[in-house]
């Protein structure tokens, strides 16, 4: 009596199933409403791509310019700042008030270079599900790397 109800309801099931599909298919997939940048900025959306593990892996975000250098060691400092959203999405302005630290040492004359100087990185979560938004001062280039753990894990011993 149960494979006879199975099999009259079949059809049913089948239909119904290639129409839930059919639905999901014409739903546009976007993402959150990211607002625009306020004047004298521009938006950089990062959407990474789904992972296997996605707790095995972070994200380093880090921005600055690409001058000319010398041998001094240049950086911007903290200059990613998180910023809090209402929405589902995570952001990060990059402080357009940061100016170039340098140490001060003498150079030889043919030293001076082209450089990408950054501030200080910041290591996030990776999650696929959740762009990333910086919102950076015209001219600013923002860059990123991948990380990911062995998955080996070392066990620390009393000395």
């Amino acid at each position: 009596m149960i494979r006879n109800t199975a099999r009259k309801f079949a059809p049913l099931f089948a239909a119904s199933a290639l129409l839930f599909a059919g639905m999901l298919a014409a739903q546009p997939r976007s993402g959150p409403a990211i607002p625009a940048a306020e004047p004298g900025f521009e938006r950089v959306v990062i959407q990474l791509p789904a992972k296997r593990d996605e707790r095995l892996w972070q994200v380093e975000l880090y921005a600055g310019k690409v001058m000319e250098v010398d041998c001094n060691a240049r950086n911007f400092g903290e200059n990613l700042i998180a910023r809090e959203t209402p929405y589902d999405y995570i952001a990060w302005t990059v402080n357009p008030d940061a100016r170039v630290m340098s140490t001060m040492m003498g150079c030889p004359n043919n030293s001076k270079r082209m450089a990408f100087v950054s501030g200080r990185s910041v290591k996030t979560d990776y999650n696929s599900r959740i762009p990333i938004a910086i919102y950076a001062p015209v001219g600013t280039q923002v860059r990123y790397r991948l990380w990911s753990v062995t998955g080996r894990e070392m066990i620390m011993r009393p000395n």
